[in-house]
């Protein structure tokens, strides 16, 4: 009996089973080289290469998968996914706009480009998308947090508070929502409710040394010197390289001894 040869689809279903993502990237490359035409195998290769960190070659997956598809919204946003990781955040921009005209109603298309209009400092246009998607979705977490970034860069800590809020409403047990409320208070030289955000970052996260560092620095302003140290010392063994807090720290001690000298200790 002749043994019947794999056809492309065959070579896709076997792919699609494959545990491994070099399995399914070898399955994948045979079901193409039999269907050069066969869309979904290129994205799906492309978000095999994206698992495996391999963003250039999946990004040329994903152009593959546009040009036979080019309302294919997956491929857009995966492709500017891969942007991003590449810190090419113009390129993700054009991507998450295609997307955008393919499905205005995908709020995560808008919050992507956000994100990437944020890391362009681009933080006006960022606040559109992350506002755009919170009225598509609003209890999206991210896009509150998020838009509070990009208040709080244009210096508009009073909303970014407000965001920060509702971000935390949604996500009670993400830390760098209470970090970054924490620094928004601490801009505004709200210092104790700046502490009391950053106990909860800790509390949350106990690695994370700059909530130490910026913890520090509140007690600095409130003339509390020694739970300072204490907050920059931890944060020096979490990264012994940070040498602000070693810097702050120094000034501390010499604030200390005065503020002892100041009171007749």
């Amino acid at each position: 009996m002749t043994k019947q040869t794999p056809t492309a689809h065959d070579w896709f279903e076997k792919a699609n089973k494959a545990i491994q993502p070099e399995e399914q990237i070898r399955c994948f490359t045979k079901a193409i080289e039999l269907d050069p035409e066969l869309t979904l195998a290129y994205f799906k290769r492309g978000n095999c290469y994206a698992k495996l960190n391999q963003y250039e070659r999946a990004v040329a997956d994903y152009d593959q998968a546009l040009h036979l598809d080019p309302g294919m919204d997956g491929a857009s946003i995966n492709r500017g996914i891969c942007h991003v990781r590449l810190d090419q955040y113009a390129e993700a921009v054009d991507d998450f706009s295609h997307a955008i005209e393919n499905n205005p109603e995908n709020a995560e298309s808008y919050y992507y480009r956000g994100n990437s209009h944020a890391h362009l400092e681009q933080d006006e246009k960022a606040i559109e998308d992350f506002s755009q998607a919170i009225r598509l979705d609003p209890a999206f977490a991210y896009a509150y947090s998020n838009r509070g970034l990009s208040y709080s860069n244009l210096d508009q800590d009073e909303k970014a508070i407000i965001d920060y809020d509702q971000a935390a409403r949604f996500e009670p047990e993400n830390a760098s929502i209470f970090y970054n409320r924490g620094n928004s208070y601490a801009y505004l030289h709200q210092h104790e409710k700046a502490i009391e955000d950053y106990d909860k970052a800790i509390s949350l996260d106990p690695t994370m040394g700059d909530a130490y560092y910026n913890r520090g620095n509140c007690h600095g302003h409130l003339k509390q010197y020694e739970k300072a140290i204490e907050d920059y010392s931890q944060s020096i063994r979490l990264d012994p390289d940070i040498a602000y807090a070693y810097n702050n720290r120094g000034f501390t001690y010499a604030n200390l001894g005065q503020y002892k000298n100041d009171r007749g200790f």
